[in-house]
């Protein structure tokens, strides 16, 4: 009665009034959310709201929900009570638990849109509301939903249901019962059901689809499953016999768009992966193939007869039809040989652009088959054991899925610059047995612009012919393998080439006393040609190929025959005590030069510092070297330079005759870290500094990092008296040690206790007086939905971030959120704090992805000070925090907003099947 009138009380005075506390548990400042999780509840909690609409009452002790445990929250739309208990767990007899459903316990809550009832050992499906979209009864023993009997959960009997379960449950748009060792597709299941997850349990027979016709994706993979090649525990259907279907299973399912296993009739369906099965005949003979009209991608990998290799590939003529197909794959088929009428009906499919052949023991093939499909844009070949032991025969036959070589930026190439590279037509011959190449080998693929024959057994000498019929080629990967570069003509038959990779082709320089010719290193004269005849080269990259092969020096000769073209030079990790300066004026296009790792002790040796003219230069890498000293006549010429790395070196003074004002104009960041430098009386430690130039020093094992006002720029950062090191008293230098030696005994412990918070004020305080970003700030556009901001050093967090979250909000759910990652959506040509303004300025939200180290980067810094001048700004809060480790130091900070702003600060569950939630009240609050 109390809580009835309490209801009424709050409808009369009206919502949002006031949002009373539930103890123990915590609600949003919002009213609308309350989390009960945790507390070691064994009764249900009072509460009494009508603007409750989330309550999350996981992992408590609950044994009943009575009809009237949720007449306090009538307008309910979520509600999870998992884990209460778990089944399989071992427990004394007298620990026996349950949880207990009152027949009306949920049925009156006509608002309720999910329920998650996982992990509670139940044995009945409660009566559920109508309104229900989303329901969770994992890890039940109601032989029920996704995992409730397999090998980690056993239950040891068949799974049947009765034919009016989701009867009542006519909304239900997705249904998982994977896992649950079911023998058939259950009967009565909702009309209006899309999403079908029957992945891995004993349905030998599909039928019962016949009233789905608004299913999109349906699951039966793990099906009478395949064992001879299973990566875990294996169950086959009785008498190994294969999965069949009723002749009409699918004729009703017109919106089906996904299909992962066996068979399908319809005219819209757009994925197929039909890898892991028998389909070895039904891929050489069957007709079905005919009836896949919108079909665009097609798996057929892994369909090879068991102990079996074929002679050839032969694919049923009912491919022709397939006439939306763009993507197929054949992998793990196992033949030897791939001929023109093995794959004669793919060559009149107009939208083919992708053929993937991948572990198949492939030998024989003749590359000129493929001229026939013209619309090819990836041809793989690579995993495979093609040899070339004849002009126009014997190739190999692989996968690699996507091509290295597009417009991507993976970070796991052995190239980093390829970025830039876009392929019209790929061919990969990786990771095969290819031990020598021929021109005539190449015939009918005359357009191919990328090409990959990284990873083989190439030996044979390069002596300008290999390559003639290729005269598109752009790329050209010829990375671990052996070639021999003794022939000054080797690779000029190329001359459209941007991108080459010679990177591990150490055999001919590791073997001792073997003699070669790769003298343009070296300094004899008699290969200064070799690149020459390669006008368009671009980037070109000579880290050492061999430990015991390093350069020493490079002729001025030598830079005289490289294309004036280049852009990316690269002569890292070598031995060079000298460098051409002087000669590097002719490459007027070149913007990145790394010298990194090698031995320079001085940037020049004769005492000439204005010999470095480099008008486009904007990245210059001297670290880990020698260097002891820096003069401004060097860097006079080099007015465009934006980077410049001279950290791990011996320099020991930075001072105003270190750099010109014309560079300091440009420089953009400096890194002079790991050095050894002094602050003497007789120069400024640190240098000026102009347009937000970042600066970072390392010294006694510190960084710091400074951003100079508008007011102190064109100043030296610190200035000192030279007459003090020569007037200081006794009693002043004893006071200003005690003072010095008070404060560092005092640092740490004030750090520990209010370290974060005078770290916060103070940056709050300087940004609200100085204004320190308003002057780089762009009007809110608001292009995005939420800029994420993380360490993308640190690899697990951008793994979560790429693999977990992108995916998340970009492509699932009902709502496609555009997020704005750093390595993703910057664009280059400005500085990086200048791009990182922008992004927080327009985006609507800015989400942290924090670990254990909180905001321990120096990005993760910036990006806070920013969105804190937007807050001054705009009055607008526009930070998320989501916080990845548990066991994160919490600062005061970070406490008080999560009591404060707490739908603003999320924790990643551990918990999987609370996964879901995170996902919602992210999406919700960004």
């Amino acid at each position: 009665m109390l809580c009835q009138v309490l209801l009424l009380v709050e409808g009369l005075l009206g919502t949002g009034t006031y949002f009373p506390n539930y103890p123990p548990c915590a609600n949003s400042t919002d009213g609308r959310s309350v989390d009960c999780s945790l507390h070691g509840l064994r009764l249900m909690p009072d509460i009494c709201s009508i603007n409750v609409t989330f309550l999350n009452l996981d992992e408590n002790f609950l044994s009943l929900l009575a009809n009237d445990s949720f007449s306090g929250v009538p307008h309910l739309e979520s509600l999870s009570d998992s884990w209460t208990c778990k089944p399989g767990q071992p427990r004394k007899a007298h620990e026996d638990c349950q949880l207990v459903i009152q027949s009306g316990a949920l049925v009156a809550l006509h608002n309720l849109i999910s329920l998650s009832l996982a992990g509670n050992s139940l044995k009945a499906l409660p009566p559920l509301p109508s309104s229900l979209c989303f329901l969770d009864l994992s890890y039940n023993n109601i032989l029920l939903l996704g995992n409730n009997c397999y090998y980690r959960n056993p239950y040891n009997t068949s799974i049947t249901l009765a034919q009016d379960t989701f009867k009542t449950i006519t909304s239900l748009k997705r249904l998982s019962l994977k896992f649950d060792n079911m023998t058939e597709v259950p009967q009565g299941l909702p009309p209006m059901l899309r999403h079908l997850d029957l992945l891995e349990n004993k349905i030998s027979h599909v039928s019962h689809l016949e009233n789905l016709t608004n299913l999109r994706l349906l699951n039966l993979e793990w099906n009478c499953q395949r064992c001879d090649h299973a990566a875990q525990p294996c169950f086959p259907c009785p008498d190994n016999k294969l999965l069949t279907f009723d002749t009409d299973a699918f004729q009703n399912l017109v919106k089906l768009r996904s299909l992962n296993l066996f068979f399908n009739n319809l005219s819209h369906l757009e994925t197929l992966d039909l890898s892991d099965n028998f389909l070895t005949c039904t891929i050489r003979n069957g007709t079905f193939f005919s009836m896949l009209q919108s079909v665009q991608t097609l798996n057929l990998g892994y369909n090879y007869r068991s102990l079996v290799t074929s002679e050839n590939l032969t694919l049923s003529e009912s491919f022709s039809q397939m006439k939306a197909l763009k993507n197929l794959i054949i992998n793990g088929y196992f033949f030897r040989n791939l001929a023109v009428d093995g794959i004669k009906p793919l060559f009149n499919l107009s939208n083919l652009e992708t053929l993937h052949f991948q572990t198949n023991f492939i030998r024989d093939v003749n590359l000129s088959l493929f001229s026939k499909c013209r619309t090819l844009k990836l041809i793989s070949l690579s995993q495979n054991s093609i040899a070339f032991s004849h002009p126009c025969k014997r190739n190999g036959n692989g996968l690699v899925s996507p091509s290295p070589f597009t417009v991507r930026n993976r970070q796991s190439s052995h190239l980093n610059f390829l970025a830039s590279i876009h392929c019209n037509k790929t061919l990969d011959l990786s990771f095969n047995s290819i031990h020598s190449i021929k021109p005539a080998q190449f015939k009918g693929l005359e357009d191919i612009d990328c090409l990959n024959l990284s990873f083989n057994y190439i030996s044979q000498p390069l002596n300008g012919s290999q390559f003639l019929p290729l005269q598109s080629l752009k790329l050209l990967d010829l990375s671990h393998n052996n070639f021999d570069l003794y022939y000054g003509s080797a690779l000029q038959e190329v001359h459209h080439l941007v991108v080459l990779s010679l990177s591990n082709n150490q055999f001919h320089f590791t073997i001792k006393g073997l003699g070669h010719k790769f003298e343009w290193m070296s300094g004899k004269n008699t290969y200064l040609e070799f690149f020459a005849k390669l006008p368009k080269l671009t980037h070109f990259k000579n880290s050492a190929n061999c430990p015991t092969f390093f350069l020493d020096f490079i002729p001025a000769e030598v830079i005289d025959t490289l294309p004036e073209s280049l852009r990316n030079l690269s002569i890292a990790y070598n031995n060079l005590y000298d460098f051409p300066w002087d000669k590097m004026e002719r490459l007027k296009s070149l913007e990145f030069l790394d010298l990194s790792n090698n031995a320079l002790e001085t940037l020049v040796t004769d005492g000439d510092f204005s010999r470095m003219k480099l008008t486009n230069l904007t990245t210059l890498n001297l670290s880990y070297k020698k260097i002891r000293s820096l003069h401004k006549e060097f860097f006079s010429n080099v007015s465009s330079l934006h980077f410049l790395n001279l950290n791990h070196n011996k320099i020991k003074m930075i001072d105003e005759s270190s750099f010109p004002n014309t560079l300091l104009k440009s420089l953009q960041h400096l890194d002079v870290s790991s050095n050894p430098l002094r602050c003497t009386c007789e120069a400024n430690w640190f240098l000026m500094f102009l347009k937000s130039t970042c600066i970072t020093i390392d010294h006694f094992s510190t960084s710091m990092q400074y951003d100079l006002p508008e007011s102190k720029r064109g100043q030296p950062l610190l200035s000192m008296d030279p007459r003090s090191c020569q007037d200081i008293y006794g009693h002043l230098s004893f006071l200003c040690t005690s003072l010095i030696v008070t404060f560092i005994t005092m640092l740490p412990i004030l750090h520990k206790l209010y370290g974060w918070d005078f770290w916060y004020l103070s940056h709050i305080c300087l940004a609200a007086v100085r204004r320190g970003y308003t002057q780089m700030s762009t009007p809110s556009l608001e292009e995005y939905d939420a800029f994420i901001a993380f360490d993308s050093e640190h690899r697990t967090v951008a793994d979560w971030v790429y693999n977990e979250m992108v995916p998340q909000l970009e492509d699932k759910g009902r709502r496609k959120f555009k997020l704005c990652l750093e390595e993703r959506d910057w664009t280059v040509g400005r500085s990086r704090i200048e791009k990182l303004c922008d992004s927080i300025y327009k985006s609507r939200k800015t989400i942290f992805i924090l670990k254990r180290e909180g905001f321990g980067s120096g990005f993760l810094t910036h990006t806070f000070f920013i969105t804190q001048q937007r807050l001054l700004d705009e009055k607008v809060d526009v930070v998320s925090l989501v916080l990845l480790d548990p066991d994160m130091m919490m600062s005061r900070f970070l406490l008080a907003r999560k009591r404060l702003c707490r739908r603003t600060v999320l924790d990643w569950p551990g918990n999987p099947f609370a996964q879901p939630y995170f996902w919602h009240f992210l999406g919700s609050g960004s």
